[in-house]
């Protein structure tokens, strides 16, 4: 699955289960929690194939 699709899935859930506002709630965390995963994973991949062209340059 990948992470766009999974992305909307996500927010379709949300959006289409029964508004309370504890669920509300929940459903914005889970949407922040995915977000900052997700910049998190990315700067953690941009850090990985940086170190690696920095390594094949220096050798």
């Amino acid at each position: 699955m990948r992470p766009n699709k999974f992305l909307r899935y996500l927010l379709l859930k949300g959006l289409t289960r029964e508004k309370s506002g504890g669920e509300m709630l929940a459903n914005s965390n889970c949407l922040v929690g995915t977000a900052i995963l997700c910049v998190a994973t990315r700067c953690l991949l941009a850090v990985v194939v940086g170190w690696q062209m920095k390594m094949t340059t220096d050798t």
